[in-house]
Parts: C-alpha cells; sequence; structure tokens
C-alpha cells in the first residue's frame, strides 16, 4: 500500500484568492452594466450607428401610420417595446473565465435582430439600424473606472 500526502496549502490559498477576487467585482460589474445599459438606450434617442451615420428613414406607408399613431416618437422607438426587451448582463449572463469576465446583453424579441442587422423580415426588406453596439465614450467611461481601481 502506498501513501502519499500533497500538501495543498498554497493550492488552497490560491482558490480562497480568486475566490476574494471574483466576488469583489460586484462593484466594478454593477458599473459596467449600468454603462452600458445607458449607452444601448442612448442609441434609440441619437437615432445614430457606430459610424455617426443616421438611420434610414421609415418606409412611407410605415411613417404614415406611425404619424398618425405615434407622431412624435423616433424610429425603432414604438411603444418602446425593443428598448425594454435589451436585458442587461446581471438577469442574463456573466461568465468568468482565464481570460476575464465576459457579459452578454441580448433581446428575447425575434424581431430585434433583424432591426439591428437589417435583412428579409416577413415579405419586407428591413433596412439596418444598428443599436447593438457600445460607443467609444462608453469604452472610455468603462477603461477609466477600472484603471482607477487598480
Amino acid at each position: 500500500m502506498f501513501r502519499y500526502k500533497v500538501d495543498d496549502r498554497e493550492a488552497q490559498k490560491l482558490l480562497r484568492n480568486l475566490i476574494t477576487r471574483f466576488s469583489t467585482l460586484n462593484k466594478e460589474t454593477s458599473f459596467i452594466q449600468r454603462r452600458v445599459s445607458r449607452d444601448l438606450q442612448s442609441h434609440f434617442d441619437k437615432t445614430i450607428d457606430p459610424r455617426g451615420s443616421t438611420w434610414q428613414i421609415l418606409s412611407p406607408s410605415w411613417a404614415k401610420k406611425k404619424a398618425r399613431l405615434r407622431p412624435n416618437e423616433k424610429i425603432l422607438s414604438f411603444d418602446k417595446y425593443l428598448q425594454k426587451s435589451i436585458t442587461s448582463p446581471s438577469a442574463m449572463s456573466k461568465w468568468v473565465n482565464p481570460r476575464g469576465v465576459m457579459f452578454s446583453w441580448s433581446s428575447y424579441l425575434p424581431y430585434a435582430r433583424v432591426h439591428n442587422w437589417g435583412g428579409q423580415a416577413g415579405h419586407s426588406i428591413m433596412p439596418k439600424r444598428e443599436y447593438g453596439y457600445i460607443s467609444p465614450e462608453a469604452l472610455n467611461d468603462i477603461a477609466v473606472f477600472i484603471m482607477r481601481g487598480i
């Protein structure tokens, strides 16, 4: 019979430190969540894509209907269903992996993708109106926040 004794105190200490470090990420993840969510919502107000171009105008038939029902609302803001459907990392997902922490934002609406990327929607071709991106300003705010914490 062989007996092995492994001194794993260093490994246990390392794991405890990692757990402590990831548990303190709540402040950072909360800031990132709020900043990106605010940034995504602002894209609907500004109606511009990541390159600074204005979103394509509505089709004449939809513009006429929208003018009658909601005359002062912007493109993709009809009842704000799409805006409200974009979920944040605390609600959807947060993964910790060897490269760091990764977040995702998404929408549960089936038409969210076609509005962001454009394409075929039933019998219509939807123009690309990108709202699902993080602006350079938001990325800079996040970088500054993280650098202050290091």
